[in-house]
């Protein structure tokens, strides 16, 4: 199986197959299109061959027994019973076959496709952070009760003085304005975000290896909620960019000078920056799952 590591992140097939764990990779890999991606603290890291994406970790351990455990486990489920979160997320069996089988029955290994919508269902974060950084559009109203009635008797054709009310033209005309401005800001926010996110744009995440998960998407309607998306070239899992995406080394340049003296919390292998906010200098949006694990990433989305 010459094509059991996944692209770009090749190891020695020697060292793999003396490893007590093989035959369980080499089952995930031929029944779930899995590769492996590298070796951490605990255990071999698995993603799928079509776009890296990791799903989970296979290992061996000890059981009290003192056997052979081959273990699978994945932030993707979770079983009902355990001693702890991690192994409420853990599967072990002592026999390969009835580990997988187990694995089928949890649904333990989401698809390829599952982790692209998984991944494209966090574009609504960037959007709103967009619509934010542009300003309030709500309308908001802190009008005395008074008011208000003499403006609906006004609505109704009465005279508000016969009510003994008053409405004040200032007043009215001031939130007049105020709220054709909100509307106009709205308008503003929403064609900004259709400029931006119904164009081809990358999403570029980093995970806690600093390895680059990059594709470039596009929004058919940005503004609404099912957020439909089309990819225009799929996620890949890169250990660099220099040779893979050579058009985003100015912008990573750039996107770090920018930040090189703010007080920001930076990923540590790639400087990319823990935030939620659009940069309008760098037409760029970061965002982030949470903490930075094997899974989750911290991204930055932007135009090619």
């Amino acid at each position: 199986m010459s094509n059991i590591f996944y692209d770009g992140f090749e190891g020695s097939m020697t060292d793999l197959k003396s490893k007590d764990v093989f035959p369980l990779i080499r089952e995930m890999v031929f029944t779930y299109g899995l590769r492996v991606i590298r070796e951490t603290q605990k255990g071999w890291l698995l993603g799928h061959a079509s776009n890296g994406i990791a799903v989970g970790k296979v290992f061996v351990r000890t059981n009290d027994e003192g056997k052979t455990e081959y273990c699978y486990a994945s932030p993707y489920f979770r079983k009902e019973r355990g001693n702890s979160d991690e192994d409420r997320r853990t599967l072990r069996s002592i026999k390969i076959s009835s580990l997988m089988t187990s694995i089928k029955k949890m649904k333990a290994v989401p698809s390829a496709k599952d982790m692209e919508e998984k991944k494209t269902s966090l574009l609504s974060k960037p959007i709103n952070y967009m619509k934010r950084k542009m300003g309030d559009s709500r309308k908001h109203a802190n009008l005395d009760v008074n008011i208000i009635h003499g403006l609906l008797a006004h609505y109704f054709g009465e005279n508000p003085n016969s009510l003994g009310l008053s409405v004040d033209r200032d007043i009215c005309k001031n939130l007049f304005d105020k709220f054709n401005a909100a509307d106009t800001l709205r308008e503003t926010k929403s064609q900004r975000v259709v400029e931006f996110f119904c164009n081809p744009f990358y999403m570029i995440g980093v995970d806690e290896f600093g390895d680059y998960m990059i594709g470039k998407v596009q929004l058919r309607n940005p503004l609404d909620e099912t957020k439909e998306y089309m990819m225009i070239e799929p996620f890949k899992r890169y250990k660099d960019i220099e040779e893979s995406y050579p058009d985003l080394i100015p912008f990573m340049t750039m996107m770090k000078l920018v930040y090189e003296t703010k007080d920001v919390h930076k990923e540590p292998k790639r400087g990319l920056i823990y935030a939620d906010e659009y940069n309008e200098e760098l037409n760029a949006v970061f965002f982030y799952e949470g903490r930075v694990t094997h899974y989750d990433h911290t991204y930055i989305v932007t135009p090619c």
